[in-house]
């Protein structure tokens, strides 16, 4: 069994959700800027809502989706002959924001967008983070950023969103299960006690 696309987006979801508090604190220290110009994420997720309101945690949120499969390499075997391959995965990674202002909305999430593409770029941490020993690579060269345009929310709040785009490689196992011979079959009787 592969692990596939899931398992993919569940590793950048738990990386982020490590990763990124200590990381933003030291950017708001670095920059000097209050938590409204820098948010802690209140949600990670690895799946795309279907829609905003239904996000299960108050804005900011960061969330993984996976686009499609690039690719599939076999690199080796495990010492159980069980394939390894390579897999390329190109994935997303969202995040939304709401505040009052435009320009404070705006603001926030540049801010939040920069440190997540600093996190991902991050290779110290990211080996430090692959403790299932996968080795999550992160394609440098295909990491570019996307803004959504701002919407009204409620009342004087705005909010405005924007994703990372990348590639993304894991190396995952074709596990199967042990095949054995069937040698012998029983079947069992019941009998059936009438009152």
């Amino acid at each position: 069994m592969m692990t596939g696309p899931f398992q993919a987006k569940d590793w950048v979801s738990r990386y982020l959700e490590n990763d990124l508090p200590g990381r933003i604190v030291a950017f708001r220290n670095f920059w000097n800027m209050s938590e409204e110009e820098l948010p802690l994420p209140n949600g990670y997720f690895n799946w795309a809502p279907p829609s905003l309101e239904h996000m299960g945690a108050d804005l900011p949120v960061i969330y993984t989706v996976i686009l499609t499969t690039n690719g599939m390499t076999r690199i080796g075997y495990t010492p159980e002959y069980d394939p390894i391959y390579r897999v390329e995965y190109a994935a997303r990674t969202y995040c939304w924001v709401k505040h009052v202002g435009i320009d404070m909305t705006v603001r926030s999430r540049d801010n939040l967008l920069t440190v997540m593409r600093t996190a991902i770029l991050d290779d110290q941490c990211l080996q430090a983070a692959d403790h299932e020993n996968r080795d999550v690579k992160f394609d440098e060269g295909s990491v570019r950023e996307e803004y959504s345009d701002i919407m009204f929310a409620k009342g004087d709040r705005y909010e405005a969103g924007g994703y990372l785009s990348y590639e993304l490689t894991i190396n995952e196992v074709v596990s199967r299960p042990l095949i054995g011979t069937v040698e012998e079959f029983e079947v069992g009787t019941y009998a059936f006690l009438e009152e």
